[in-house]
């Protein structure tokens, strides 16, 4: 086994945003720091505002990592608010991430995961549920000997919401309440 998993885990950075949260097992490098930028480019079509997450991810050791992101937000201009009127920080999350030299899961590489998530200033209602969430997940991959640079990942997490101070709004199939979660799918590095 690699320092902090295979090299396909590391080179996708770990997460996979958008569709469904799916977090890989891997870890930042000890004393390696990654910027982490994850911008939403579906709002465009259908928000007001573009928001984008930047922030840092730093290796503690070769197995433990953590990060600290901040999400920005700027009104785009493609609906009712003009490009940049309106902008600041709707969010700040906190993550770390631990893979210890053992396995639940015999032949599987596997992390566990705690993120905690906090609204922050008082932004427009559409970028934020007005939640703190704390969700411990953990997760598992293994890479597919047949086709080179293709693993296989599943997980199971937890998300432990309580309303904030902060005004929100829920989007269509968001829970307002605690949630568990399982994801799963493939990931194929091409070349």
């Amino acid at each position: 086994m690699q320092r902090g998993g295979s090299d396909t885990m590391r080179e996708i950075d770990g997460e996979i945003r958008g569709v469904f949260e799916g977090v890989l097992p891997g870890t930042e490098e000890k004393n390696h720091l990654s910027l982490l930028v994850h911008p939403y480019f579906g709002d465009f079509h259908r928000k007001s505002y573009l928001r984008a997450p930047v922030g840092l991810r730093y290796g503690l050791t070769d197995r433990w990592d953590v990060s600290a992101e901040l999400e920005g937000y700027v009104s785009h201009g493609f609906d009712e608010v003009k490009v940049g009127e309106e902008w600041g920080i709707s969010a700040v999350q906190v993550t770390t991430k631990y893979r210890p030299g053992w396995t639940l899961v015999p032949g599987w590489q596997m992390a566990g995961r705690l993120r905690y998530t906090h609204p922050l200033d008082h932004p427009p209602e559409e970028l934020t549920d007005g939640f703190k969430h704390i969700m411990p997940a953990v997760t598992f991959a293994r890479e597919i000997e047949r086709w080179p640079g293709a693993e296989v990942f599943w997980g199971t997490g937890m998300d432990l919401g309580r309303r904030s101070h902060i005004g929100g709004a829920l989007e269509q199939n968001e829970f307002g309440d605690d949630a568990n979660t399982l994801t799963g799918g493939m990931v194929w590095q091409r070349g």
